[in-house]
């Protein structure tokens, strides 16, 4: 699970992210928000994974986080339908749509979220700042370049290249 946190305002974390991953976090996203709903005990359209995820706790701290979760949700399925130029909303928002925080969950302020990376598949929970995020973006959609996955993979359509990406 990934959420590729980049900046405070999820329209500007989702507009930062390249047009393949707009749509495969949106379903992340989803999963997220609806494991914190199972885990209160409340049904969701998505069966719960990853319980004990970084991700998941994160969202579960606080209705701030979850809140913040769900408007990235929204965005991230704005800049699926500007990438693919689609007029209906992803399957995954349709799910994010309608759901509601768990009434449970703390009035903590807003925490960022923890940042994970993968190591022999294990996932580590790193402390970074944005910026040392953005510099670990920038370095993976180089590799998907320099390996020549999909270019979806290194593509921002119909809107601009995040500034700290380095395609040269």
């Amino acid at each position: 699970m990934q959420i590729y946190y980049t900046d405070n305002d999820p329209a500007k974390c989702a507009a930062n992210l390249p047009d393949a991953l707009t749509n495969k976090i949106l379903v992340e996203v989803a999963q997220i928000l609806c494991t914190v709903c199972h885990k209160h005990g409340i049904d969701a359209p998505y069966k719960p994974t990853h319980e004990n995820h970084p991700f998941v706790k994160w969202a579960n701290k606080s209705v701030h986080n979850w809140n913040w979760l769900w408007r990235y949700a929204r965005c991230l399925n704005q800049e699926w339908q500007t990438a693919y130029n689609k007029s209906h909303g992803h399957n995954s928002w349709s799910v994010v749509y309608f759901l509601d925080p768990p009434p449970e969950l703390s009035g903590k302020p807003f925490s960022k979220p923890p940042v994970i990376m993968l190591a022999n598949t294990k996932a580590w929970e790193l402390l970074l700042t944005e910026e040392q995020y953005q510099k670990y973006l920038n370095w993976k959609v180089n590799n998907w370049k320099r390996e020549g996955k999909n270019k979806r993979l290194y593509s921002w359509t119909n809107r601009p290249m995040p500034t700290f990406i380095d395609l040269s």
